[in-house]
């Protein structure tokens, strides 16, 4: 069976890289895998501009972000993103260590689809995969259309802004 597609995976310190290979051909889920170590590589991949790699990889179908990237940090990841015509609708789901981390909301304004708990053992990373695939990739394959009109942000009971149409995972490891 062919790929599905590729996930794009802004990994900070590269640890979870392996573990998410492993893990998306243990679900068989046939889904690509490309890492890049900071939000810079991010924009150049997205804009078709990262030399080697952007020839063996296609557009991806979601970038799993996390926030402790730098040279372009998360948020001004996502503020390119959403200002990219090719990219706007691109699901993003950023990767937090902790929930009380306050760039998830920093985040979440600029354009984040959800966060998930950055996990690094084999088992997290594959109940966070069968998440995704549930939540991002099979529900919510890209369609290229304009998304409806976001409705107006909401509080939850744990303090992280979210949008009706956007899922949020809380995974606790």
């Amino acid at each position: 069976m062919g790929t599905k597609g590729l996930i794009l995976l802004a990994d900070a310190d590269g640890r979870m890289a392996p573990v998410m290979d492993l893990a998306l051909h243990h679900l068989d889920l046939s889904y690509q895998l490309a890492r890049v170590p900071n939000g810079k590589e991010v924009i150049r991949y997205l804009q078709g501009e990262g030399g080697q790699m952007a020839e063996d990889f296609p557009f991806p179908v979601l970038v799993l972000l996390d926030l402790e990237i730098k040279r372009v940090d998360a948020v001004g990841v996502l503020r390119w993103i959403r200002n990219a015509p090719k990219a706007r609708h691109l699901p993003v789901v950023v990767l937090a260590k902790s929930v009380f981390d306050p760039n998830i909301r920093r985040a979440y304004a600029a354009g984040a689809n959800s966060f998930l708990l950055k996990a690094y053992g084999y088992s997290p990373i594959l109940t966070q995969l069968r998440e995704i695939d549930a939540q991002w990739l099979r529900k919510g394959q890209p369609t290229g259309k304009e998304p409806p009109k976001e409705a107006e942000q909401e509080e939850t009971d744990g303090g992280i802004e979210q949008r009706p149409e956007r899922r949020t995972s809380n995974i606790e490891l």
